[in-house]
């Protein structure tokens, strides 16, 4: 319901099991106001030694199914880092990618065809291991974690490209980018106009919106140097 992984949610559910000392604090309050005899606060005496005795075996137990039916997608970002034990990428002069949806696995495509070495950072458990099986180098985790970035080599990356779509995130990524290496290219990617002074001010070199880019590659089709000049002006033939 609030959004926890299965490891987590279990875990708690398994913590809350036994009965805890409080029940104690209760069933002798049950008695001293006569709503409660001895005989069932020993029931429930018994009850609590019999659940802390099994609450181990409960969390062992636990473990073992864990270990057979958890994913990759029901860990949470933070317990995957956990487990994972990153050490830093051996690389430098590489262009270190930020995201690696729609845009970033077009931009470690084209990079990989011309033989520039990349290095990706992605939050993303299943993509991270989809990478791994390709020969990218992957660091998993939030590039707005300094740690994450120092495993990823941002101190001797040529290039910072940021193709995730949340600029406020993005911003953050930049600033502490440019903190680190002034004199790193960093490039972004923006959806609206108005993200655009934000991420620039911010530190970015170069900030690309899709649509702008679109309008680009469609005025460029339509090839004008070809055009005379009366068909530039409109001119129709008589």
């Amino acid at each position: 319901m609030f959004g926890h992984s299965k490891r987590t949610a279990l875990t708690i559910s398994a913590s809350l099991a036994q009965i805890g000392e409080f029940a104690f604090i209760l069933a002798g309050l049950g008695i001293t106001l006569g709503m409660l005899d001895p005989h069932s606060r020993n029931l429930v005496l018994a009850g609590a030694i019999l659940s802390i005795m099994l609450n181990p075996l409960l969390f062992a137990l636990l473990e073992r199914y864990l270990a057979k039916t958890e994913t990759m997608e029901d860990q949470t970002l933070e317990e995957a880092v956990e487990e994972e034990k990153q050490i830093p990428v051996d690389m430098c002069n590489h262009a270190l990618i930020v995201g690696s949806g729609s845009v970033g696995s077009l931009l470690e495509a084209k990079l990989a065809r011309t033989g520039i070495p990349l290095v990706v950072v992605e939050n993303s458990r299943p993509r991270v291991e989809a990478l791994r099986e390709q020969g990218v180098k992957v660091v998993l985790g939030n590039a707005a974690n300094a740690e994450i970035m120092d495993l990823a080599r941002l101190e001797c990356a040529r290039w910072l490209l940021l193709t995730i779509p949340n600029s406020y995130e993005a911003g953050e990524i930049v600033a502490s980018a440019r903190a680190k290496r002034p004199d790193l290219e960093i490039i972004v990617r923006a959806h609206y106009d108005e993200e655009i002074p934000y991420l620039s001010e911010q530190g970015a070199d170069q900030v690309v919106m899709g649509e702008r880019e679109i309008a680009n590659s469609m005025l460029n089709g339509i090839r004008l140097e070809t055009l005379s000049e009366e068909e530039k002006m409109g001119a129709c033939p008589i």
